[in-house]
């Protein structure tokens, strides 16, 4: 949703004059003298051209995904689907303005029809008002009948009016000349267009490219980061103000902010055939065979992760589901984690997998005798905690049935694997404390 409201955001429309903002030549290549839309957007201005791009792409975006969407959400979503197109409209009919004013032009017809073009018009107009939909079409119907009048006219004309016919017969023709050296003209420069060069190129061979920062419509405060892969946009990925800043000073550069948030993009991908052929797991009992493993979305409203997307694995007997995080999501689709490792990090623990427990690592000087596990005797459950003396003590973590079977039972975990998996965290910060504080600490109890 944010990257739809993202893209409704103010453009500054260069200066007529510059190379950069020329809009003499998309004013050229209109076909339909009403309609501002029905021209070449290849030449447009370079702004003009990355919001139409970008309001493409988030079209596209909404009818892959509208019906998936709840119907309250995506009524929100047209509504700002809407007002990003409206916001493309009004910078169109600026800039021509700008240029119609700049260049003292004399325009026989005004364009006020901003219907918007050709990505698709009859998805546009099911997104717009009925009324302004009844007022378009009592206007076309009232041109049609001032044709047909006209029309008439013609037919009903005496023959002395013929001669002038074919003067007009002749100014047609060079018009039509006219345009045709034009349009092989815009078609030659067309050619000479050279592709975009990469800003970097991934490890797979993907070519990335129109990488950008820009502002939130909605909130001025929020920044998106944004690019694309072999053509294709990725979705707007909030911005840190730190890393905003830095992108601004040109301290972060496009690969760096790619590999903050789209790091599934830049991984390298495991071959194809670990998605057709079942996985083998190590178990504490032996080999398991994952017999299947997908991706769905809970659809029982009834339940507390409804509309949410989740994993699912059959594994023998043991069926198992959990819901799927964003990083996983892009790591299963993007094909660079296995089934087996995604069965690994979501369901070890209730596997009892060793190779789900090595992932978990406390710092360096901590001893087991500073690890407690122990049942706690207030509630009768089984709690985690480490002890590390002057600079203090964790919480004490309730620990799960399975890492309590893995840890004693399975003996697939160790006691600093669970600690750190609990507490982890906790250790890191306490270790981390200053000097100062621990020196004034030891002082007061001496």
């Amino acid at each position: 949703m944010s990257s739809l409201k993202s893209s409704a955001r103010e453009y500054p429309i260069p200066d007529s004059t510059s190379g950069e903002g020329e809009m003499k030549d998309y004013i050229e290549s209109l076909v339909h003298p009403k309609n501002l839309h029905s021209g070449n957007r290849t030449l447009l201005p370079d702004k003009l051209y990355e919001e139409w791009e970008s309001l493409a792409s988030l079209e596209e975006d909404y009818y892959t995904e509208h019906r998936y969407l709840h119907p309250d959400e995506r009524k929100i979503y047209e509504s700002e689907l809407l007002a990003a197109r409206r916001a493309y409209d009004g910078h169109l009919q600026n800039a021509y303005q700008d240029f119609v004013a700049q260049n003292a032009m004399v325009v026989s017809e005004p364009k006020p029809d901003m219907k918007y073009g050709d990505i698709a018009d009859s998805r546009y107009e099911q997104l717009e008002d009925p009324k302004q939909n009844k007022q378009e079409k009592e206007s076309k119907e009232s041109l049609t009948n001032t044709s047909d009048m006209s029309k008439k006219k013609k037919e009903q004309a005496p023959e002395q009016e013929q001669p002038k016919a074919k003067v007009e017969t002749k100014a047609e023709a060079k018009t039509e000349a006219k345009a045709d050296v034009k349009t092989e003209q815009k078609s030659e420069a067309q050619q000479e267009r050279k592709p975009r060069e990469p800003q970097m190129v991934t490890v797979n061979g993907d070519k990335v490219t129109h990488g950008h920062s820009f502002q939130g419509k909605d909130n001025p405060e929020n920044w998106y980061f944004t690019a694309k892969i072999n053509g294709e946009q990725l979705k707007p990925q909030l911005m840190t103000p730190a890393d905003k800043a830095a992108y601004e000073k040109k301290e972060l550069t496009v690969p760096q902010l790619m590999e903050r948030y789209y790091p599934t993009k830049l991984m390298p991908k495991v071959p194809e055939v670990a998605f057709k052929v079942p996985n083998v797991l190590a178990g504490p009992d032996g080999n398991m065979t994952i017999d299947k493993f997908s991706v769905y979305k809970e659809k029982d409203e009834t339940r507390a992760d409804y509309g949410k997307y989740k994993f699912y694995a059959q594994i023998g007997e043991n069926k198992m589901s959990t819901v799927a995080s964003r990083q996983d999501l892009n790591a299963y689709f993007d094909r660079v984690m296995t089934p087996g490792q995604l069965v690994e990090k979501n369901f070890g623990e209730r596997l009892h997998l060793s190779s789900h427990y090595q992932q978990f690592k406390l710092p360096e000087g901590i001893e087991k005798e500073q690890i407690r596990i122990a049942k706690d005797r207030s509630d009768g459950k089984w709690k985690v905690s480490v002890d590390l003396g002057e600079r203090g003590k964790t919480e004490k973590k309730e620990m799960s049935f399975d890492d309590g079977f893995s840890l004693y039972k399975a003996k697939t975990a160790t006691r600093e694997q669970i600690a750190a998996k609990y507490v982890g965290d906790e250790v890191k910060s306490l270790l981390a404390t200053p000097a100062a504080k621990m020196e004034k600490s030891t002082s007061m109890k001496m």
